[in-house]
């Protein structure tokens, strides 16, 4: 039979953005849901009803490698004798740990990749820093362990003889044979829960992104909202310039038609007085 697949665990440091410094966490990678799970210790993780101070969905997952240099690490607080980072990005967030040896590094980001991204997963070797969940049995209240998974298909039971017949070699044979079915009916029920909590964190996965969505339209139609409102105000300022231009206009008009009139008016009466003058002379 093939081994089940055992989730990976280790301490390692990790940036806390709302303290601002670095915190020593205990990892668990849970293999079948596929998450990513810290605890403040490994007899936290160990205890009855061990409490997880976080966890993140690997499902699709990047993982990268952090140079010292980068500016992403340069402006965080040094750490002495633990200088190989890495950082786990998913659509919501984003981690950062600190590994004390490069090797420990590599083997956290295969097996993120790995259990995160592949069908295919495969068990890595752990260096001295990371052991494996076998010398770390979490209970069932907490995280679940996985149960080996057998590649024999479940033989099945022939009926029974009377208890008075002595039992032949078919019948030990049978018999001998039939013993792994308890076993595969268990895994069949594990599988099955895993199936459903795979199915309870896709559709969760899903009610956040429709969430998302209803936030990005209503900001959507919030923005469109104000820029109609915008432009009816510069509407209605552009009315008021094109009513003020025009009566200003208007008076304009009626100035200089007063104007005119006068200046007629100014000519006719200087031709009057030159004719009273005129005649004046005359007689």
């Amino acid at each position: 039979a093939k081994q089940g697949l055992q989730p990976i665990c280790g301490s390692m440091l990790k940036w806390e953005p709302e303290a601002d410094d670095w915190q020593n966490l205990f990892f668990v990678v849970d293999p079948y849901n596929q998450m990513l799970r810290y605890f403040a210790s490994p007899e936290a993780a160990q205890d009855a009803s061990p409490v997880v101070e976080g966890e993140v969905n690997i499902r699709c997952c990047e993982v990268l490698a952090i140079e010292v240099e980068s500016p992403e690490i340069s402006r965080l607080p040094s750490q002495s004798g633990r200088s190989f980072f890495f950082k786990v990005c998913t659509h919501f967030e984003t981690v950062i740990a600190c590994t004390t040896t490069v090797e420990e590094r590599d083997v956290w980001i295969q097996a993120l990749k790995d259990f995160g991204n592949t069908p295919g997963i495969r068990v890595l070797p752990p260096p001295p820093h990371v052991q494996t969940a076998a010398k770390h049995p979490v209970p069932r209240k907490g995280l679940v362990m996985a149960e080996p998974v057998r590649a024999e298909a479940p033989a099945h039971k022939t009926p029974e003889r009377p208890a008075e017949s002595p039992p032949t070699q078919s019948q030990g044979a049978t018999s001998a044979q039939s013993a792994p079915a308890s076993g595969s009916v268990g895994n069949l029920t594990n599988l099955e829960k895993k199936y459903d909590a795979t199915r309870r964190a896709l559709a969760d996965h899903v009610s956040k992104c429709m969430m998302l969505q209803a936030k990005v339209d209503e900001l959507e139609n919030s923005k469109r909202g104000q820029d109609n409102d915008n432009t009816q105000e510069l509407q209605t300022r552009n009315l008021e310039l094109v009513q003020t231009l025009q009566q200003t206009q208007a008076a304009l008009d009626q100035q200089k038609l007063q104007a005119d009139n006068e200046r007629g008016l100014a000519m006719q009466l200087s031709k009057e007085l030159q004719d009273l003058r005129a005649l004046q002379q005359n007689g």
